[in-house]
This record gives C-alpha cells, sequence and structure tokens, in this order.
C-alpha cells in the first residue's frame, strides 16, 4: 500500500545569514527529508539548492512509501543534512512524529503548517557532518642511474577507510573511494558525521597492535586466556577482574565494509543487538584507571580506546588495488599504525605502490638520448655502468658490481634468462632489430631463436578504434622474436604503435609500463659459460616491398668518436642434476634429499669427529650419521667439510646446528673456522664470504699465489676443505642436525644470488652430556 507524507519546509532564517547561507549553497543537495520506521528509512526526499534559491521559506516536500499494513500506522519525519542512511539515522534530526490519525485517504497533510529549520540547529550539523577532500598521486618507486623515480600509477582504485580501536581491535568502514588517472592522481570526497548513536560494529584483532599492547600490559596482568580474546567487551571484563567462561558463538551482526573472508582469520566480535545502541565507549571504565595510569609512561599514547576518548573527526587509512595483467592485485595497504589521525577538512597524499603495480615511467628519468642510435641501459636489474668492461689484469669484464667490497652484491655473473634493457634515441627511425653476440671476443654471430625469448609490454590508453569517452585500461602487445625477411627480428616501440592507433580524443599519447626492454635472452644452451658481448642490427621496413632495409650496426649515443653500442656480460649457468655427478660421487644427492647432484656449487661433511680433553685432534673419535656420543663441557667437536663451486664463483656458505625445538644456533660463530690440514697451512682462502678472502691475512695469502693461479686475485674463489672446531659447553643433551648452505655470485633475475645457485648439505647425531 502507497502513503504519502507533505510538508512544507522553511529554511528562510538560514539564508538570511551569509555564513550559513554560504555553508548551504555548497552542496546541489544539501537537505534531505526522510519517513523512518524500526530504524530504518522507507521513504525520502533530498532537497534541490535550486528549490531553496526560489523560495527559501516555502519549499513543498512530498515523500512516498510503501506499507504492507492497509491500514495506516505512525511514522517519523526526520529532517537533516544530506548524509547516507547510517550517519542520518545517527545524528540530531528535526523529528516529527505523525500519529495514524494524520493520515487520511494514505495522506499526511502537514502544509498548513511550517516546519522551520532555526539555525541553531543547522550550525549543530554543521559541526556534526562536515565534507573532506583526499587529493593525492598513487606512484611506484623504482631505482635509475641517477637515483629514483616516481612513476605514476593510473587505473588503480584507492579506497579510503575511516579507522577505530579498542585496545588491540580495529575497524575500517569506508568513505570514499576513486580511481586514478593516467598521471596516478586521484581525489575523494566525502560527507562525514560523528555520530551520537551507532550501529554495533564488526571488531577484528590486528596482530601488530595485539603484540604492541600486550607486550606492555603483560607483566601487570600476567598470562591472557585465548577465551577473552572474543571482543573487547569481555577483555575488559577480564581486567578488571570480572572473568567469565566461554561464551557460546552468537549470530551474525550486520557486516561492515570489513568483509570476514578478508579477516577471516581473526577473531571477530559479532553483536546480537542489530538496532541503535548509546556509544558506551564514551564513559571511562574506572577500574581500568589503575592499569592505564601504570602502562602509560612505557607505552606511547595511542589513538585508541581507552587510551583516547572517541573522537569526531576521521582517521583515515587507505588501501589501493589495480587490475594488471588481467589479475587484481592490492599494489598498497595501510595498517593501523599508519592511519593519519584527525585529518583536516583538505587532505593531500601521495600513496607508494609495491612492485606488484603497473606503473608508467616518467620520460624525465628514462630520458630519450637524441640522435639516430641507441644506448644499453640495465641487464636486469643491473645498470651497465655497474658492469665490468676492464679488461684487467684482473679481468672483470661482463661481471656486475666489478670490484666492490659488498656482502652479495660483488664480482657477479649472470645466468639463465637474462632481460636487456635500452633505449633507442629519439633520432632512430628503426622498425625492427636483431640480435648479434660474440662468445670470449670471437666473430660476431646472429642470435638463434630458440635462445630469445618473447614478452609483453602495455599501454594504458582507451582499446584501438574504439569510439569517443571508452574508458582506458591496459591494452597488451606481444613482442615475439619472429621471420621477417629471412631474419630473426624483434619489433621497436616505434613499430608497435603504428600496428596500435590511439583513438580520436584521447590526448594523454601511450602510457607504456615499459619503455626500455629490449628482448630476453635464454643464455643457456648457447656456447657455454664465458664472456658474451651483445649488439644490435636495425632495419627500417618497406611496405611497398616487403623488404627489411637500411640494415645497420646501431651506434653509441653519447660517445665520440662514434662507435658500435655494445655491452659485454659474463655468463655463468649450471646443470642442477649433473649426471656426471652421480657417477662420481657415493654421497646421496637428487630426489629425497636437500642435497643437489651438482658440482656448481657442492658441499659434503667429510668427517665429524670428537676430541676427549687433554688429547689431540689425531685422537679424534669419528660419529657417524645417527650416532650416540658422550661429551663433556671440555670436549670438542671437529668438523670437516667440503664448500666449493667449480667455476670460481663461490660467493659464501654457513652452517647451522638445529636441535630440541625450534632452537638453532651459528656453527661457524660458536667455532673455530679453519683450513681443513692446519696448522700445516696457518692461513687459507677460508671465507666463509667471497669478500672476506679480498682482504686481511687471506688477501695477503692471495698476492702470494703465482699470478698464473686464478685466485691470485679477483674473481675467483673455487673454495675446498675446511674444518670447524666447536667446544662441548656449546651442546646440550638433545639430537643434533648440522646443515651446510653454500651458494654461489651468480645472478639470475634480480634474485638475491644466496637464493638461486645454492646447495645444501646435512648431518645428524646425538649428544649426551655427562
Amino acid at each position: 500500500m502507497k502513503y504519502t507524507v507533505k510538508l512544507v519546509l522553511d529554511l528562510s532564517e538560514i539564508k538570511r545569514y551569509p555564513e550559513l547561507r554560504k555553508s548551504l549553497y555548497k552542496e546541489k543537495k544539501p537537505i534531505k527529508v526522510a519517513t523512518v520506521r524500526n530504524s530504518k528509512i522507507v521513504g525520502a526526499k533530498e532537497i534541490d539548492i535550486e528549490e531553496i534559491r526560489k523560495n527559501a521559506s516555502k519549499i513543498p516536500v512530498n515523500i512516498e512509501f510503501d506499507d504492507a499494513s492497509k491500514e495506516p500506522r505512525g511514522i517519523y519525519v526526520l529532517i537533516g543534512p544530506n548524509v547516507a542512511e547510517r550517519e542520518f539515522l545517527a545524528i540530531e534530526t528535526k523529528k516529527i512524529w505523525i500519529s495514524p490519525k494524520r493520515f487520511k485517504k494514505n495522506i499526511a497533510d502537514l502544509t498548513k503548517d511550517k516546519i522551520a529549520i532555526h539555525k541553531e540547529l543547522f550550525k549543530r550539523w554543521l559541526w556534526l557532518c562536515r565534507t573532506f577532500t583526499i587529493t593525492g598521486r598513487v606512484v611506484k618507486r623504482v631505482k635509475t642511474d641517477s637515483g629514483y623515480c616516481d612513476e605514476a600509477v593510473p587505473g588503480a582504485k584507492v579506497e579510503a577507510y575511516d579507522v577505530d580501536c579498542w585496545w588491540f581491535w580495529w575497524k575500517r568502514d569506508l568513505v570514499g573511494s576513486a580511481i586514478t588517472n593516467p598521471d596516478g592522481t586521484f581525489e575523494i570526497k566525502f560527507r562525514w558525521c560523528c555520530l551520537l548513536w551507532f550501529h554495533p560494529p564488526i571488531w577484528v584483532i590486528d596482530p601488530d597492535l595485539l603484540r604492541y599492547i600486550t607486550k606492555v600490559i603483560k607483566p601487570h596482568i600476567g598470562p591472557i586466556p585465548p577465551e577473552v580474546l572474543k571482543s573487547p567487551v569481555e577483555f575488559e571484563e577480564f581486567l578488571t577482574g570480572k572473568i567469565k567462561p566461554p561464551v557460546s558463538p552468537q549470530p551474525k551482526a550486520l557486516k561492515t565494509s570489513i568483509e570476514t573472508e578478508e579477516y577471516g582469520k581473526n577473531p571477530i566480535f559479532e553483536v546480537k543487538d542489530l538496532g541503535l545502541v548509546k556509544d558506551k565507549t564514551m564513559v571511562t571504565i574506572s577500574p581500568l584507571k589503575d592499569l592505564i595510569a601504570k602502562i602509560r609512561p612505557i607505552l606511547p599514547i595511542l589513538p585508541c580506546w581507552p587510551f583516547r576518548p572517541r573522537d569526531c573527526t576521521p582517521d583515515i587509512v587507505f588501501k589501493v588495488t589495480q587490475d594488471c595483467d588481467g589479475e587484481e592485485n592490492i599494489i598498497y595497504d595501510e595498517s593501523p599504525f599508519q592511519t593519519r589521525w584527525n585529518i583536516p577538512t583538505n587532505l593531500n597524499v601521495t600513496l607508494f605502490a609495491n612492485e606488484k603495480a603497473c606503473s608508467v615511467p616518467d620520460p624525465l628519468c628514462e630520458e630519450v638520448p637524441s640522435g639516430d642510435c641507441l644506448k644499453f641501459t640495465r641487464i636486469n636489474c643491473i645498470f651497465v655502468e655497474n658492469i665490468g668492461t676492464d679488461v684487467g689484469p684482473p679481468d672483470l669484464r661482463g661481471y656486475a658490481h666489478p670490484g666492490s667490497t659488498h656482502e652479495y652484491k660483488i664480482d657477479n655473473p649472470f645466468a639463465e634468462t637474462i632481460r636487456v634493457k635500452g633505449l633507442f634515441g629519439a633520432g632512430s627511425d628503426i622498425d625492427y632489430f636483431k640480435v648479434q653476440y660474440s662468445y670470449n671476443g670471437g666473430v660476431f654471430k646472429d642470435m638463434p631463436k630458440e635462445n630469445l625469448i618473447g614478452f609483453t609490454r602495455s599501454y594504458w590508453a582507451p582499446p584501438p578504434g574504439s569510439p569517443p569517452s571508452t574508458p582506458a585500461k591496459w591494452n597488451h602487445v606481444s613482442f615475439i622474436p619472429h621471420e621477417v625477411d629471412g631474419k630473426t627480428v624483434y619489433k621497436t616501440l616505434k613499430k608497435a604503435e603504428e600496428e596500435n592507433p590511439l583513438p580520436a580524443g584521447w590526448t594523454w599519447g601511450y602510457l607504456w609500463n615499459d619503455l626500455d626492454t629490449l628482448f630476453l635472452w635464454n643464455s643457456k644452451n648457447l656456447e657455454g659459460d664465458g664472456l658474451y658481448t651483445l649488439r644490435l642490427v636495425g632495419y627500417r621496413w618497406n611496405e611497398t616491398t616487403n623488404k627489411l632495409e637500411n640494415e645497420h650496426i646501431m651506434q653509441t649515443c653519447e660517445i665520440e668518436p662514434v662507435q658500435e653500442e655494445r655491452v659485454m656480460i659474463r655468463i655463468d649457468n649450471r646443470d642442477a642434476d649433473d649426471p656426471l655427478y652421480e657417477l662420481n660421487e657415493t654421497r646421496p644427492c637428487g630426489a629425497g634429499t636437500i642435497h643437489l647432484c651438482t658440482y656448481e656449487p657442492d658441499c659434503d661433511f667429510i668427517k665429524v669427529a670428537y676430541i676427549k680433553s687433554g688429547t689431540t685432534e689425531e685422537d679424534g673419535i669419528e660419529i657417524k650419521p645417527c650416532d650416540i656420543i658422550e661429551l663433556t663441557d671440555d670436549d670438542r667437536i671437529v668438523i670437516y667439510f667440503n664448500a666449493s663451486d667449480r667455476d670460481g664463483h663461490l660467493l659464501g656458505y654457513e652452517m647451522k646446528a638445529h636441535w630440541g625445538e625450534n632452537e638453532v644456533f651459528n656453527v661457524l660463530a660458536n667455532g673455530t673456522l679453519q683450513p681443513e690440514d692446519y696448522p700445516n697451512q696457518l692461513v687459507k682462502l677460508v671465507g666463509p664470504l667471497y669478500k672476506d678472502t679480498l682482504i686481511g691475512s687471506q688477501g695477503i695469502y692471495r698476492s702470494t699465489l703465482p699470478a698464473t693461479d686464478p685466485e691470485h686475485d679477483r674473481p675467483y674463489w673455487f673454495g675446498g676443505n675446511f674444518k670447524v672446531t666447536v667446544t662441548g659447553e656449546k651442546f646440550n643433551t638433545c639430537a643434533y642436525t648440522l646443515n651446510l648452505h653454500v651458494w654461489k655470485r651468480t645472478m639470475v633475475g634480480c634474485q638475491k644470488p644466496s637464493h638461486v645457485h645454492a646447495n645444501w648439505c646435512s648431518y645428524s647425531f646425538t649428544i649426551k652430556k655427562v
């Protein structure tokens, strides 16, 4: 059944005051009139500003609503600022009760008496509900050869949440969202009200807040039973001594913008009563005052209840997602510790996206050189300027970070798939290019097609041929090595843009996410490990003859006299399953073990022995795997082991002893590391890191080696056999497993060397302390 309420609204008093009139005119529809029953809006009208301008003292309002009842029932009319239903019902509004008797033929006519909104109530609305504007930019910070650069992240969804926290529980409510522009900028505008009444929220435990707060309060309250962590109410009852047994599961409450699928592993506080309740956090819980007073000097004041009363200004965190390569990724997500408390009405932010974001390089950071030329820029993540070109001695050509003293960025060869990056000059008009290589200084040859890999670039724009006003998206373009006029070539960005014209009306141009990838090179199965020199040969495409023409080797951009642009890359690939290893070695490797069947690198526990107090190393008794031995604090354990790399590119090794439950200690740090044949040989390149072999006594030892010995200088360290001696006092009665981890300097992609070309060995025995 349809019902109608008719009334006349009078805003003339507000209009008489210039400041109030200015505030009133800021919104297109500043006032809402709603019919409300059972804490729900059943009908509403938003008052347009033009109606107010026309006659502020006599604004007719008609509200229709449906009711299943055949007979009219009483209903409330609420008049207030035009905000969302949750806020509208939870602030001070003008309330009028319409009894069932006022309805005649389903119409309640209140037009005889105008309903005036006085200036004091309107001022109250201005204080309770304010408009906030958040502007900002989403960028991805990337390293360049001259420092760092911020790349725009277009098409990302930025969500702003208002945050509240109670002890270590928190909740966040979505207040607004926006999609970033092609330059990464965005604007979020929202109305926010200080609610005197509220819907019970869903509280979620934040692990970081939990660790942060419980670390401080535990000394004062002791262990915290898990059952009191079901809600902040029960936790406060526990703190005040009102411990009660675990409660039965409660029915689910209305969900806020925080959905349980996002926080499903955390305890959720859900409330039975779904009606409007008074905000209890407005009143201090006095039994907690003593505890709070004790911990305040230790714990910085958190903007959480009970450390801070409930406030009337938004506290904002951001979450940013982006659909990149067909998959939506979270590229930025803030925790409670990153909350911007009590933001101003105008806030500007810069949000730094993670590595999953698709971004647009800034042309000023990836400056295109002038002329018809080529500039190699990076090999994987290594800038060309950080790759050796000096023939020496020592010969460090093609090594990344030559001559460095860094822990792992030091004399690094490359391996496996290599991303070669560079920029063609602004004067270059080539359409295709082929890749040529020279091996160990030999003649240049065309790179075989099977050693070249295709890749994809994307640009942000409406799809080619789309009509005006079509939304922009990531358009994916494949760059695949293929046969053209009998040659294996890649197309250039210039050619790709010709094949994918921009639609009319798009003024941002091509916003590529990758300006400088030239090609991907599979460095395996070519001519073996060694020094490779790469260059490119460019071509123009003649559409008339369907032939490649104007063949020329690409020249340098900034070097006089002009010469070929080349880049040298030192390759050291490995076979992680070397068939010769299984033929020559007897120790277990491969499937079912942690040890790889390879010499690149290799490791082994040659022998483990214990030496009784007062005896010599020659009297040592061998400990076989799984043996049980008795040991005193004054006894010693000597571990003889091998850590080596056949190619001389060893970076380091470490040995750890695992025992008990989750216990571990560093064996090398707790023992004495020496050459295996010590004291016959006092000094040797023992490491345990490559950089250690270049300095101190090990560096001096290198200089005494013959100049023909590869280990006389950089970049070689083959490793070898070593021993480490550990006193009995370092051990307890328990079973022990020794783990030896050894790794090369080889760089694969942008990964840390210890994560790629590595190997592992283990050895277990049991100690009984006596």
